[in-house]
């Protein structure tokens, strides 16, 4: 017997949403897709997020630009791929690549 939430007979235009949590860009998890090359003048990272979009991860940028796919393929004669498969928040990678780590400061 099938189970229904509306009586029999009746139709509904009542929808179920489901709250949406506002993620902070740092909550989220990207992989390094590639370095720049050594003959490459820039300290830029192109990184995939966990959907596989693209971004550009610079030093002075505090969060990474997102770029077009078509970007990330011309950019790629100045970059060289990962071997890093790993997952990290934004704040992680800036520490792993550019040793850049918010740090509080407590005074006494």
């Amino acid at each position: 017997m099938p189970t229904s939430l509306d009586p029999a007979g009746t139709t509904s235009d009542r929808t179920l949403t489901w709250p949406l949590s506002e993620r902070t860009p740092d909550e989220d998890h990207y992989r390094v897709a590639a370095f720049p090359a050594d003959y490459a003048l820039t300290d830029d990272v192109i990184l995939r997020d966990e959907t596989g979009r693209a971004y550009l991860l610079s030093q002075q940028d505090e969060l990474p630009t997102p770029i077009e796919e078509d970007t990330a393929n011309s950019l790629g004669m100045f970059f060289e791929p990962s071997q890093d498969y790993s997952w990290h928040t934004i704040s992680e990678l800036r520490r792993i690549i550019y040793g850049v780590e918010a740090a509080a400061v407590a005074l006494h």
